[in-house]
């Protein structure tokens, strides 16, 4: 008599063919977006109106592409459900949408930080 034949059960995926998913992390995304307008507020207030303006507004031009680099490639990165060629084209304009939105929020930062430096002094 001929035994039944075995059945193997199939092999599993390498860790390489799937991919890491990259899960979004909230306290990564906002932390960032809303970190240049926190030092934007607070650089006037610390040093002075005069200098803090100056530190201010270098922070919230380099600060705000920074975090839009991070905003924009950490959320692209987290739609799992896109082909690659779409992550890129959705991190670009996430990007630019991110360091537009951390820029406005560093402006209106660094004015009223100026506003509370000139009730101070």
């Amino acid at each position: 008599m001929d035994s039944p034949p075995t059945v193997s059960p199939p092999p599993l995926p390498d860790r390489a063919e799937t991919g890491k998913r990259c899960r979004f992390r909230p306290w990564l995304f906002f932390g960032s977006l809303a970190a240049p307008a926190l030092v934007t507020l607070i650089s006037p207030v610390l040093l002075g109106e005069d200098d803090g303006l100056g530190v201010a507004m270098v922070v919230a031009l380099v600060g705000s592409i920074i975090a839009g680099l991070v905003c924009g490639i950490h959320f692209a990165r987290s739609m799992s459900t896109l082909t690659p060629g779409a992550k890129i084209g959705v991190g670009i304009a996430l990007v630019i949408g991110c360091a537009g939105g951390s820029f406005l929020l560093a402006f209106g930062g660094c004015a009223l930080g100026a506003g509370m430096a000139g009730a101070l002094h």
